[in-house]
């Protein structure tokens, strides 16, 4: 079997919470508008509090809770990240090297431990940072550096895994 695409990631810190900030903002939106709709009735209470004298403790409180619910709406991700990251590191022995073959009618995704095969059919979306492509299988993706091809440029892949991947959202 031919393969018409061949890219190579080393899987840094730097480009996996990059990923998980995508993947983050693009399938936690529940969780996120719950977030933000208790920062909003936090923010409230501390503005009703700052009013009534008399109620600093109350006041720093949700203060407190404000800086927490912003936080968990702009960068919880970080949390899942780091945790995950270590995971791989542990799990590879060290920075995950990962290789994706593409054939002409299913993709392989290659590491020192594994083999993973995927139909085009299968992928749903696509997600894009600045330096990497990743098709998504519901919500895992198989992440492909944009300049990590050895086989085929970023720009022929891109025409090809448009028209590969049929039921793209």
């Amino acid at each position: 079997m031919e393969v018409l695409f061949e890219n190579n990631l080393d899987l840094t810190k730097e480009l996996y919470v990059k990923f998980v900030q995508k993947n983050y903002v693009k399938f936690r939106k529940k969780y996120r508008a719950f977030v933000l709709t208790a920062f909003i009735a936090t923010f409230v209470l501390m503005l009703l509090s700052i009013s009534l004298k008399g109620f600093l403790w109350f006041t720093i409180f949700t203060l407190v809770a404000c800086a927490f619910f912003a936080f968990m709406f702009f960068k919880a991700y970080v949390l899942y990240a780091g945790k995950g990251y270590k995971s791989l590191m542990d799990l590879h022995g060290g920075t995950p090297q990962i290789t994706t073959l593409f054939y002409q009618d299913k993709i392989e995704v290659k590491t020192p431990r594994s083999i993973l095969t995927i139909y085009y059919d299968q992928i749903t979306s696509i997600i894009e940072t600045d330096q990497l492509y990743i098709p998504m299988v519901g919500r895992q993706g198989v992440m492909l550096k944009k300049d990590g091809f050895a086989t085929g440029s970023y720009e022929t892949f891109m025409s090809f895994i448009k028209e590969k991947c049929t039921n793209l959202k």
